[in-house]
């Protein structure tokens, strides 16, 4: 895609981890391409034109097209159980009702649509203030200059953070401005405070609420900064809210605050990707392929922002790098389960390491992962040097994922997130 105009944003593969003052500058204005600790140094932020990665999508799926069946506007709604086996799942469409038998099947819906239906264990969202309770309706305004907001925050902090707070009054939840991929639109993204992801009417209201509140975020940021804003317009909206959880896994390995303090590694790691987590830094953690295996089922894999966490560590794995990483080593594992004729419990786990790594996924101690990823990671220590991953590490085995929220992260959530 970095060949299409305007399709990419984002720091060249071969400079992640510098802290060249030039280049740590130039991209400063790009939210999340430049790490919040010092020195700063570029992180792996990629940003892409959607509607551009549709069709790259799209593309991928007709390379296949010999191999593989797609089915687009049909909705996988019930498993097909025999005994504690999942023999295949009951699809509704607009052609009516029809069951797909497969030898695996991948639970990727995010909400647990399928795996909660087999008996397998799993958790509900937190009922106190995190990321995840929170929705989205990201969208996206058009006509603008980016270049001359940056230019204008950088002359002008004070009005820059009375413009940042009059859009969140005028929205009513925390909104930001995040740039795109083009200099000319930006994105409006947002978070609805106690919102349940599972309930109809939060969902239905995060819908109404946020759009209600458009036109006028436009007005204002006309009149509040008309050198880049003065020909602003509503571009785009997303076709889907951004929901980040609502059922989570109880997999065969729960992730936790842990995790992240003290940067364990794993045999059957599958994915390894940068977080959100202010413990390290935003530094890769390992993902391990038990945290998408569920317990006392066969045949099933759940993938994404489901996977196997506790209320506290899905907080910062369940964004796209996440969901993209997993999904692809479910699929990867589905495939190698079903070739050797093994089932997913048991499947060849350092074959389906050594395949996700050909299709150019970095996973540590992988003899064909190119080392410099693992340099840069150790350069930075895998951010294990911050005082909350100190202070959590300190805890040892008393370490307690909700207590140490509540003690160490609330109060900032609050403040950027909650809208309260």
């Amino acid at each position: 895609m970095e060949s299409i105009p305007d399709a990419v944003l984002g720091p060249r593969l071969d400079r992640i981890g510098s802290t060249d003052p030039a280049l740590v500058n130039a991209w400063k204005a790009i939210h999340g391409c430049v790490s919040e600790s010092t020195p700063h140094r570029l992180v792996r932020a990629v940003y892409f034109e959607p509607n551009q990665l549709k069709i790259e999508m799209d593309k991928m799926l007709l390379e296949e097209k010999d191999r593989i069946r797609v089915l687009y506007h049909s909705w996988g709604t019930k498993p097909i159980m025999e005994g504690n086996e999942v023999k295949g799942v009951i699809f509704e469409s607009k052609e009516g009702r029809q069951a797909i038998f497969a030898k695996v099947v991948i639970d990727a819906t995010g909400d647990g649509d399928i795996f909660r239906q087999t008996g397998t264990p799993f958790d509900t969202v937190a009922d106190f203030d995190t990321r995840s309770r929170t929705t989205s309706l990201v969208w996206r305004i058009g006509g603008i200059n980016w270049d001359l907001f940056t230019e204008w925050k950088k002359a002008n902090p004070r009005a820059n953070s009375a413009l940042n707070k009059g859009i969140r009054k005028i929205a009513g939840f925390g909104s930001i401005l995040i740039a795109s991929s083009r200099n000319d639109v930006c994105w409006v993204n947002n978070w609805h405070p106690d919102m349940d992801c599972s309930k109809i009417a939060d969902l239905t209201q995060t819908e109404i609420k946020t759009r209600d509140t458009m036109r006028d975020v436009v007005e204002y940021l006309r009149e509040a900064c008309p050198a880049a804003f003065r020909n602003a317009y509503l571009y785009d909206i997303a076709p889907q809210l951004g929901a980040r959880c609502s059922y989570r896994l109880q997999g065969e390995y729960i992730m936790t605050v842990k995790d992240f303090a003290f940067a364990p590694r794993f045999d059957d790691v599958i994915a390894w990707h940068s977080t959100v987590c202010m413990i390290n830094d935003c530094a890769p953690i390992e993902i391990p392929y038990r945290a998408i295996l569920p317990r006392d089922v066969e045949n099933l894999l759940c993938p994404g922002r489901h996977l196997s966490a506790d209320e506290i560590a899905i907080d910062w794995l369940t964004l796209i790098p996440q969901c993209v990483g997993t999904g692809q080593a479910a699929g990867v594992a589905a495939a190698v389960a079903v070739m050797d004729g093994t089932g997913v419990r048991n499947v060849n786990i350092k074959k389906v390491q050594d395949i996700l790594v050909e299709q150019d996924v970095p996973l540590p101690r992988n003899e064909k992962t190119d080392p410099s990823y693992t340099e840069c990671c150790e350069e930075h220590e895998y951010g294990l040097y911050t005082d909350l991953a100190e202070k959590a590490r300190a805890q040892g085995d008393a370490l307690n994922s909700k207590k140490f929220y509540d003690e160490h992260i609330l109060q900032w959530y609050k403040e950027n997130f909650s809208g309260k």
